[in-house]
């Protein structure tokens, strides 16, 4: 988000190229676990960490070469430290009302799968289409 807030001056663009990104970020959210789940099932543990590996590789070298990464001397920026941001008040609404939302989602994530192995006898990739739903229902409270 930085990056785009750098690379974008205009409102209108940079509003348009952070929800492109956002939009990028849900469908990860979304795809990944049955990705994930599936391949791991059907293919042994190293494909999918191999996989991402590999995508992770290719979007490193795809930034290296689209924004040639320039090096720029830093102005002086205020000081801030850890403990002045935290006593902000609007730092610490924002802080607990992340906290609150995402509290019962990751309950979900860890003990549902859990949950449905057990009770259910469920695969692997049934639990993570279970938790795919989780993440596009947690996706839409944003």
């Amino acid at each position: 988000m930085s990056l785009i807030a750098a690379t974008f001056a205009d409102d209108h663009d940079r509003s348009y190229a952070m929800g492109c990104a956002l939009n990028a970020y849900a469908w990860g959210v979304i795809i990944g676990p049955t990705f994930g789940a599936s391949a791991y099932q059907y293919l042994g543990k190293p494909p999918p960490f191999l996989i991402i590996a590999g995508v992770t590789l290719l979007g490193a070298a795809l930034q290296m070469v689209i924004l040639r990464p320039k090096i720029q001397k830093q102005t002086a920026v205020e000081d801030l430290s850890f403990f002045t941001l935290a006593r902000d008040p609007q730092i610490l609404i924002a802080s607990v009302a992340v906290l609150i939302v995402n509290l019962g989602m990751a309950v979900l994530y860890s003990s549902l799968p859990l949950r449905m192995i057990r009770t259910m006898n469920a695969s692997t990739w049934l639990t993570e289409c279970a938790v795919t739903l989780l993440s596009g229902t947690q996706e839409t409270k944003y």
